[in-house]
């Protein structure tokens, strides 16, 4: 089972977007990531953009709101809130969660040490989801994951179990996840986490390959055969907590082939917003300039999504021999390509 297609994609539910994808200088982005801090209070072994070195730097409230009402107006559907920082850090994640919300779909990526009582009373029930990164099943193995004291996990573990709880006691449909990455450090520690995620009553446990960020300051991790570790994790799914291995994505890491030749999803499908208020076209290349469309501090996101920048940037295209492999958008770009270059016979369905 894979109730919410973790690991799929959800293209084929957007006809419209990609009917307008193919004038792909005013296509507006389905989905935007938001990093409204750039510190993080963990310093995770596999942290992606542990380059951008955590610095202490938020997006003020109100220029948020400017940029998610510019969004919502040109018809983006969704905004994750995550990133290079930790976004329950923002003082306030609450009024700008449940703005957003009134505007389009709000997601979170958090570790959930700082998933306090206020935000799940105030804000949990404008989301439509929030995942949170626990990367082990025991404290000392978290702590040395996460690189933070022993009592971070129960603390998470705690948080989490608070927000299931505040959901079933209000019925609401936000769906309350957490993500693995499944890694040599953890591989033991795993169906444990199954475990007390199915006890605790999550919606899903998703279990999920690493994939290197080129910049990132950690080494590339090595491969190991996870099969067992993952056989024992889906023992512990129940009829509420669905454990989902992201086993096509793992396939598509050790292919040789990506199956597209360019990125059909970069610049149009999706932006990141660093905590700087830089607009970049793919998280794959922060602080890459080429890939910097201008700033919401100073211009509206409509002028720097329209702007001279991503022109340029859609005129030269992209080398996808640098991207890293199963980035978000693998699977779309595997849609589009097929959309662009479908197969003989297509009227015979």
């Amino acid at each position: 089972m894979d109730k919410y297609n973790i690991d799929g994609h959800k293209m084929q539910y957007h006809p419209e977007w990609i009917s307008d994808w193919r004038n792909k200088f005013t296509v507006y982005p389905l989905y935007v990531e938001i990093s409204p801090v750039g510190q993080c209070n963990h310093r995770c072994i596999f942290c992606a953009v542990d380059f951008m070195e955590y610095k202490p730097r938020k997006i003020d409230k109100n220029v948020l709101g400017a940029c998610i009402e510019d969004l919502s107006f040109g018809g983006t559907k969704s905004v994750m809130f995550g990133g290079e920082g930790e976004p329950m850090l923002h003082p306030d994640i609450i009024d700008i969660t449940n703005f957003a919300a009134t505007k389009l779909d709000v997601g979170f990526t958090t570790n959930g040490s700082m998933m306090n009582r206020d935000f799940i009373v105030m804000a949990l029930p404008s989301c439509t989801f929030v995942k949170v990164s626990v990367n082990a099943g025991d404290a000392e193995t978290y702590a040395r994951i996460h690189r933070v004291p022993p009592e971070h996990f129960e603390r998470t573990m705690d948080n989490i179990y608070n927000a299931c709880e505040r959901k079933r006691a209000l019925g609401i449909r936000t769906a309350i996840g957490v993500q693995c990455l499944l890694l040599p450090e953890n591989v033991l520690s795993i169906p444990a986490l199954a475990k007390r995620c199915a006890e605790i009553g999550v919606d899903y446990l998703v279990l999920k390959p690493y994939s290197h960020q080129v910049k990132s300051f950690h080494g590339d991790k090595l491969t190991f055969d996870y099969t067992e570790t993952i056989n024992q994790s889906m023992q512990f799914a129940t009829s509420t907590t669905e454990i989902t291995a992201r086993m096509d994505t793992m396939e598509a890491y050790s292919a040789q082939n990506r199956g597209y030749s360019k990125c059909h999803a970069t610049p149009y499908l999706w932006a990141y917003i660093c905590s700087t208020g830089d607009v970049y076209a793919c998280s794959n290349y922060l602080l890459d300039e080429r890939f910097n469309f201008g700033n919401i501090n100073s211009s509206s996101f409509y002028d720097v999504w329209h702007g001279d920048k991503r022109k340029a940037l859609i005129e030269s295209g992209i080398d996808i021999t640098d991207c890293r492999k199963c980035c978000r958008m693998d699977k779309c770009n595997r849609y589009l390509e097929d959309m662009l270059n479908p197969p003989p016979h297509v009227n015979f369905i």
